[in-house]
C-alpha cells in the first residue's frame, strides 16, 4: 500500500518535473512485480466471442439481477455494472457486456462462463464452441 501511494506522489511530481522519470519507472517496475498479472483473453476465447457476438447479444438476458451477479463475482467492475445499469434496452446492455468481457481477463471470462452455465445455460453452446 505504501508503495502504491508513493507512486501516485511520483506521478504527480513527474507531471511537474520531468527529472523524476527514472524514479517513476523504477516504482512502476516494483509495483508490477508485486501485483498479480492480468492476462487478456486467449485466442480461442476471442475467436468464440467474435464468431458468436451477434447471437450472444440477442440471447443474453442482461437484466439487473444477472448484471449484479456477474459484478459480484468480479467478471466486470462496479463502474462497468453502473454503465450497464444506465442502459435501458437489454440488447444494448448485452452488447456493452460483451465488449467488457472481450477487453477483460481470462479469469473474468471463466467466471462469466461459470455463472452463465447455471443462470443462462442455453448460451453454453455459443460460449463453448468457435462456430456457435
Amino acid at each position: 500500500m505504501h508503495l502504491f501511494n508513493l507512486s501516485i506522489w511520483n506521478i504527480s511530481k513527474f507531471e511537474n518535473d520531468l527529472s523524476t522519470l527514472s524514479d517513476s519507472v523504477d516504482l512502476f517496475v516494483d509495483i508490477g512485480c508485486q501485483c498479480s498479472v492480468v492476462c487478456c483473453l486467449d485466442e480461442a476465447q476471442m475467436h468464440t466471442l467474435a464468431n458468436n457476438s451477434v447471437h450472444l447479444a440477442d440471447c443474453i438476458v442482461a437484466d439487473d439481477e444477472f448484471i449484479t451477479e456477474i459484478a459480484t463475482a468480479g467478471c466486470i467492475t462496479w463502474p462497468q455494472k453502473q454503465q450497464l445499469g444506465d442502459l435501458v434496452l437489454l440488447h444494448d446492455r448485452s452488447i456493452a457486456l460483451l465488449e467488457f468481457l472481450t477487453n477483460g481477463s481470462v479469469a473474468n471470462f471463466s467466471k462469466f462462463i461459470s455463472i452463465v452455465s447455471t443462470q443462462q445455460p442455453y448460451l453454453m453452446p455459443l460460449l463453448a464452441t468457435n462456430g456457435g
